[in-house]
């Protein structure tokens, strides 16, 4: 039976830092993400989720 991974709780400093990231660059690459994960402690397919979800509310914002 395969465990459903628990959500990441991210600290106000790391989501500071995340959302600072993205203004700077929208599609960061590997290098970047990788950067940023050592740098939060998280793992880079953390980075990689939570700009995607930057990038989709972005664009949302832009729509309205």
């Amino acid at each position: 039976m395969r465990y459903r991974r628990r959500r990441t709780a991210f600290t106000e400093e790391q989501l500071a830092r995340l959302e600072e990231s993205f203004l700077e660059e929208k599609f960061p690459g590997i290098t970047m993400r990788e950067k940023l994960a050592e740098e939060l402690n998280l793992k880079e397919d953390r980075i990689q989720v939570i700009q995607v979800d930057c990038r989709l509310n972005f664009l949302m914002a832009q729509l309205k």
